[in-house]
């Protein structure tokens, strides 16, 4: 497997994770993580994961965790949960979920920008240690923005 499927299937799963969710997991852990709403997200260079909210650790001592774990639950749930049918690289859902998809797709592109993961794989490809450049907020915004990442 090369590092161009790792990423898709890495994309695979956190889409059927984010949008097929468990609600009453979700809100289970929206209720164990609620006293981190007020913390300022600082640290987004570790990639999170939808394993992150079905393995939630509340005894983790970890501010950031909590924060983003929490942010994510409440991201997913701006929509009920539903079916997505993937194969490889190609997601359908019913037409009224369509553009909530692609939203979520962008905001997983979103997130990949923000961590280390692009800085690591350079690395892992060359042998030599990359250090990551700053997070462009114009790049950052044009990448939640755009309407064709998956169409």
């Amino acid at each position: 497997m090369n590092i161009t499927h790792s990423c898709d299937a890495f994309l695979v799963r956190e889409m059927q994770g984010r949008l097929n969710y468990d609600k009453e997991h979700f809100l289970h852990v929206l209720t164990l993580s609620s006293w981190a709403e007020e913390i300022e997200i600082t640290d987004r260079s570790k990639l999170m994961s939808i394993r992150d909210v079905y393995d939630y650790d509340f005894e983790r001592q970890d501010d950031q965790y909590h924060a983003r774990v929490n942010e994510m639950v409440k991201h997913c749930l701006k929509k009920e949960p539903f079916p997505i049918v993937t194969i490889h690289d190609c997601f359908r859902a019913h037409p009224n979920n369509v553009q909530w998809m692609c939203e979520m797709y962008n905001h997983l592109l979103w997130e990949m920008y923000h961590s280390d993961l692009l800085w690591d794989i350079l690395t892992q490809i060359t042998g030599n240690k990359y250090a990551p450049i700053p997070v462009n907020p114009e790049i950052a915004q044009k990448i939640l923005d755009s309407e064709y990442s998956i169409n």
